[in-house]
């Protein structure tokens, strides 16, 4: 089967290019760039400057580029610029800017912890993120009748200060992410993952931090249905609705994009009788044992449902995906057409 290259995308990563407000009354926000190895280097520095006025900045979201991009958002927001002298990087928090930074904060390329280490974080082409009239995401609505709104921050970076009213991207009670080692099994298994389609940046951050390189991935915010996908596929899709993503990896094959897949999903998701047909083009399941830990950004001590779960494999090296899960559970050669 013919499989599409890698999109290779062409970010350049010479800089941090970072976007700050001023805690104390959320008025202020400072655009700027850094060759520090990490932003909360650079805005330890840029507080000590500006204690002077009695202000104080933290992380609202931060990308790996280069210094044309720094500029583009300066003359972008140049109607807000505020008049400090030789310091253009000082804005008003005008709604535009503001609900532009809500959007930047939900894209898989942009990081919003400040001490988060550059080979953490995709770079990715200016054009995907650079400010655009449509690129704005309003905030959310005030609930006068509770104590604490939903979406305020009560721990991190922006928890007490006057930007913890903006909705946490990583965190999630519905976000369940994968044990690292089993990602290292697939990766093993098909010699190399080109995409994960259904991934977020936290859970990307832990697959680097164990070693597993992911070529791209997709988020809520980098919908797999709306971009192709390529080569060798890690999926956990989202739990529930299981038919799209059944659909995709069948028309993704057929079309020559996609070669190899490994698909993590409770059991009975691959039972029903609207996975059959996808599940029969399939070459290997393995049972996992014991049911997987998966792990909960809110919190820790969630571990997901003790449902039993499988790895469902598209490809044809069944060999190395039986030697890569050797010892992870029981193993199912499906040969349903042959049988027949």
């Amino acid at each position: 089967m013919s499989v599409s290259p890698p999109t290779l995308s062409s970010a350049v990563s010479e800089m941090w290019v970072y976007v700050a407000g001023e805690v104390n009354d959320g008025k202020v926000i400072k655009i700027g760039s850094t060759k520090a190895a990490t932003v909360a280097t650079r805005l330890q520095n840029v507080n000590g400057d500006m204690s002077v006025l009695g202000e104080r900045f933290v992380l609202l979201a931060a990308m790996r580029s280069e210094p044309r991009a720094e500029k583009n958002l300066h003359n972008y927001f140049a109607a807000f610029r505020l008049d400090r002298g030789n310091r253009t990087e000082y804005f008003r928090a005008d709604p535009a800017l503001v609900e532009y930074v809500l959007w930047l904060r939900a894209q898989y390329c942009t990081s919003v912890t400040a001490t988060d280490a550059e080979e953490l974080l995709a770079a990715e082409d200016i054009n995907y993120w650079l400010p655009r009239p449509e690129r704005r995401i309003a905030p959310p609505p005030e609930e006068p009748d509770v104590l604490f709104a939903r979406h305020i921050q009560l721990q991190g970076e922006l928890a007490g200060t006057a930007w913890d009213w903006m909705p946490d991207p990583l965190a999630s009670y519905n976000d369940y992410f994968t044990p690292p080692e089993l990602v290292a099994r697939a990766e093993r298994a098909m010699s190399g993952i080109d995409l994960d389609p259904a991934s977020h940046f936290e859970a990307n951050k832990r697959f680097i931090q164990a070693g597993i390189r992911i070529g791209r991935y997709f988020t809520r915010a980098h919908n797999a249905f709306d971009h192709e996908w390529n080569g060798n596929i890690w999926l956990n899709p989202p739990y529930g609705d299981y038919r799209p993503w059944f659909e995709r990896i069948t028309e993704q094959i057929a079309a020559g994009h996609v070669g190899q897949v490994c698909m993590i999903s409770p059991m009975w998701a691959f039972g029903t009788k609207l996975a059959r047909p996808h599940v029969d083009a399939a070459a290997a399941m393995c049972v996992l044992r014991p049911t997987p830990q998966f792990y909960n950004p809110s919190d820790p001590t969630k571990t997901g449902r003790n449902d039993p779960h499988a790895v469902v494999y598209w490809g044809d090296r069944v060999g190395a995906f039986y030697d890569a899960f050797d010892d992870a559970g029981i193993f199912c050669h499906l040969v349903y057409r042959e049988a027949r």
